[in-house]
């Protein structure tokens, strides 16, 4: 795992360099051109931990990583193709009813449900309502993570809370395993924080995936009932207000959204 550690800078330099060249990039918040290729490097740090996994959890398979794939792709197709509008979900539904058009977002909410759904058939749940929590973390956390992911660094600090709370509640990982983990955290705190690079739909989509598998296979029972909870509420709530805003009114949550983002020269 420490020599495979050593692949993470080159993929993360790589592909930005590549999806500079695609001209796959966008316009941030502060109106710089960025490339959206931190999904790709997400999506390879986990590849690696399916292809030599720490441990035997259900969380390293090539069925949790095909479902994470495919994520990733609906949500690059929304990167790549997608024109920012309408918003929310329920006004690509009312292009779909009103104008009998397909937006990229109506089809990255129903190939996630879909994902979802296979995801959850293949796994066997043991009971009913253990399926049912994880086939709405599975359509949920990708959704919200995109949500939020409109300024540097938003998925990577929710991300870092949740893997602490998930942690605390399993044994120790190898110290191989930490660092790996570790590294992958620091380079997209650097890249995205310097604006480099930042995660897109497809990055956010695919975090978020990563983090529903983890949940539903090492979160206790407890832990998954609040995630969906809360998660749910936030759905509800982004159909009502933009979180940036909200965020903005706040001086604490301000503060801590600009903890970590350099300040432009």
């Amino acid at each position: 795992m420490i020599l495979l550690m050593l692949t993470l800078p080159i993929i993360a330099f790589t592909s930005m360099c590549a999806f500079y060249e695609a001209r796959w990039t966008v316009r941030n918040y502060e109106q710089t051109i960025v490339p959206y290729s931190l999904g790709v490097f997400v999506v390879y740090s986990y590849a690696v931990m399916c292809a030599f996994p720490p441990n035997e959890s259900a969380v390293f398979t090539y069925t949790s990583l095909g479902y994470v794939i495919g994520i990733w792709m609906i949500g690059f197709i929304d990167d790549r193709y997608g024109d920012g509008e309408p918003k929310g979900i329920r006004g690509h539904i009312g292009v779909f009813l009103n104008d009998r058009r397909w937006t990229t977002g109506l089809i990255k909410a129903v190939g996630t449900i879909l994902l979802a759904g296979v995801y959850t058939f293949l796994s066997q749940p043991q009971s009913g309502i253990t399926s049912i929590m994880m086939f709405m973390l599975l359509c949920l956390f990708p959704h919200i993570m995109n949500l939020f992911d409109t300024r540097p660094l938003r998925v990577w600090k929710i991300s870092l809370m949740v893997s602490a709370v998930i942690v605390a509640f399993m044994p120790i990982p190898r110290f191989s395993t930490l660092v790996y983990v570790l590294t992958i955290f620091y380079l997209v705190y650097v890249m995205e924080g310097e604006r480099k690079a930042v995660l897109g739909d497809n990055g956010a989509t695919a975090t978020g995936a990563i983090l529903a598998i983890w949940l539903t296979h090492e979160g206790s029972a407890e832990l998954q009932y609040f995630s969906v909870t809360i998660l749910f509420l936030l759905l509800l709530a982004a159909e009502r207000v933009s979180f940036s805003m909200w965020i903005a009114e706040r001086p604490f949550f301000r503060w801590m959204d600009g903890i970590g983002v350099m300040k432009k020269e």
